[in-house]
């Protein structure tokens, strides 16, 4: 069980890591003309809808942003926490 967990907890960790350094690397790519192709994104998502109610206001929306950098960088993190062997 133990096992279980901390190799979820790895990959979690390992998945965050990989879309923050995939976004620096988008960012620090845009300006080089031969690594340029890392920065391409794609954006999706919902504009936000308003519930109003008498009380409060709710706001529902989302939108996601992924670049090519960011998935490659979590496809290889997910490859490496399948890899990686645990002795606990």
């Amino acid at each position: 069980m133990k096992r279980v967990v901390f190799r979820l907890l790895l990959l979690a960790v390992l998945l965050v890591l990989a879309v923050f350094l995939g976004n620096a690397a988008a960012q620090g790519c845009e300006g080089i003309p031969f690594l340029s192709w890392l920065a391409w994104r794609i954006q999706f998502g919902w504009d936000p809808v308003t519930l109003d109610l008498y009380v409060m206001q709710l706001a529902f929306g989302a939108h996601i942003n992924i670049s090519v950098a960011e998935t490659v960088l979590v496809l290889g993190a997910v490859l490496l926490g399948s890899q990686i062997k645990i002795n606990v």
